[in-house]
Formats: structure tokens, sequence, C-alpha cells
């Protein structure tokens, strides 16, 4: 949205048109999508989970059925002493 105000394009290969081409341009990306962090498989997987748990799981909108407006919300909390013990967690961190 920023580079649209401003009329700058976007960095290369972030996002995609409507029609699923790379673009530089931020309208056009707008009514596309953004590539996912990774470029690859698991940043789309983590996507589609957190879309799924964004919208259906909260009743929100979901792959454009639904309240557009309804954008849908969740905040969940992981405790990581559940996998961890605290003392290597926090040494890992």
């Amino acid at each position: 949205i920023e580079s649209l105000l401003t009329g700058k394009p976007i960095p290369p290969d972030v996002a995609y048109d409507i029609d699923g081409n790379a673009t530089a341009d931020p309208s056009r990306a707008l009514q596309g999508a953004l590539r996912p962090f990774d470029r690859g498989p698991k940043g789309a997987g983590l996507a589609l989970i957190v879309e799924v748990l964004c919208g259906p799981l909260v009743g929100a909108t979901f792959a454009g059925i639904g309240d557009k407006d309804n954008w849908g919300n969740l905040v969940f909390a992981i405790d990581p002493e559940l996998l961890w013990d605290k003392a290597d967690f926090e040494q890992k961190v």
C-alpha cells in the first residue's frame, strides 16, 4: 500500500497479479497475491495454516467466502515447556 501511495514499484518477485504473473506494480499485486516469505512450499504451507486459523476457524472470511470486512482474529499462546526444558529453550533463544 505504501508503494501504491508513493507511486514506487515493489521489489521484483514478491507478488503476483490476478493472473498469477510476477509483478512489481503495487496496484496489480493488491489484486493478486504476495509470495510466501521463503518463496517455497514451507512458506506457502505456513501461510495456508494461518489463513485457515484466522478465517473459518473463527468464523471470518476465507478464500473470498463470507463478509469481506470480517478479516478474523486469532490469538494463541504456546507454552515452550510442553516441548522443551525451559532452561534449554531460553539458551537456544
